[in-house]
């Protein structure tokens, strides 16, 4: 059988509102072009994802961060929403460096 191709691709912007917080935004795109259906005619797939992300930073060592996912089926045009947090830590040995 043939190899489908794949394609894809993302963008994320950050900007820095305050000393520890920042908003983002991240769009996703992917689709399988060479993908064919039962007829053997190419048609319109893929998915395509749009995020919104606040994140805190207190520290130099740490970050949170809340992300809301907004996705799109192409083949259907429906939509689903996700949301997530996220911590995360920098534990053990580092150099020491002026802050």
């Amino acid at each position: 059988p043939p190899v489908d191709t794949r394609w894809g691709s993302y963008s994320f912007w950050e900007y820095q509102i305050d000393e520890n917080w920042f908003i983002g935004l991240r769009m996703d795109y992917f689709t399988v072009p060479t993908l064919r259906g039962k007829l053997g005619y190419t048609f319109p797939n893929g998915r395509a994802e749009e995020s919104i992300v606040l994140t805190y930073r207190p520290s130099h060592f740490s970050y949170f961060r809340v992300t809301a996912v907004r996705g799109t089926t192409i083949e259907t045009g429906k939509h689903d929403f996700r949301y997530y947090f996220q911590a995360d830590f920098v534990l053990g040995k580092h150099p020491a460096h002026a802050y």
